[in-house]
């Protein structure tokens, strides 16, 4: 199983000890190398290893997802358990914002039924999914209960040209956005939004990079190759995980 470990700043809260009695919780003074969270993931090697992610890095990714959608839609669905680095990503991008996140039961998340009752019901504008679990959802959500969407994006798989045709004929006024990023760079990377052009390629680009991450293709010297090379794709800047 995956486990996350949040790090929050305390500042100015009171906490009630076991007495009952009042006392300030002491600021605790922050570093931008601190942790603010350590998720296990067996990323592409298949053993499972701790990714340590520091406070710097989450906010580089924050900022970086605020800038890829400027005129993102007040309310998101988390859609993820929150040992899952998206979950996180998103719940920390639209906290910051005073943004409101609605969170679903398990079974809630299964039903892509009740996932569309659920999105119509609360106004939900913002979806972040794996690409099979939007598919479910355009396959079998009821007809206009998801009117409210106006973003989708996908991730932690390959997009499929299909998917952008289906969700192009079924949602065309919500942006689909294909974005990529190891746990190890902090949620998001590089990001594509998808046109109809797409649904009709070999398959769908992952995009150029976010804000604050720099993205080059390689040889297996790391020597950069040109445009349209095969090769290794590396990844530096705010957003990598210590170590």
């Amino acid at each position: 199983r995956c486990a996350a470990s949040l790090v929050v700043d305390a500042a100015g809260i009171a906490g009630r000890v076991a007495d009952g009695a009042h006392r300030e919780v002491p600021r605790a003074p922050l570093d931008g190398g601190e942790l603010a969270y350590v998720l296990f993931t067996s990323g592409s090697t298949g053993t499972p290893k701790g990714v340590m992610v520091s406070h710097r890095a989450l906010l580089a990714s924050t900022r970086a997802r605020g800038a890829c959608y400027p005129d993102a839609p007040p309310v998101a669905l988390l859609s993820h358990d929150m040992a899952f680095d998206v979950g996180t990503g998103l719940s920390t991008w639209y906290l910051s914002r005073g943004a409101t996140i609605v969170t679903m039961a398990p079974e809630e998340r299964l039903d892509p039924a009740r996932m569309a009752a659920v999105i119509a019901q609360r106004g939900v504008g913002l979806l972040d999914l794996v690409p099979a679990h939007h598919r479910l959802l355009l396959e079998h959500a009821p007809s206009g209960s998801l009117d409210s969407v106006r973003v989708v994006t996908v991730g932690a798989e390959a997009c499929p040209p299909s998917l952008v045709a289906l969700h192009r004929r079924l949602l065309p006024r919500a942006r689909l956005v294909n974005e990529y990023g190891p746990t190890e760079c902090t949620v998001g990377t590089v990001a594509h939004e998808c046109t109809d052009d797409d649904a009709d390629r070999s398959s769908v680009p992952i995009g150029r990079p976010m804000l604050h991450t720099v993205a080059r293709v390689a040889d297996a010297e790391g020597r950069p190759l040109p445009p349209r090379a095969v090769g290794e794709l590396l990844l530096s800047g705010h957003l990598l995980a210590e170590g």
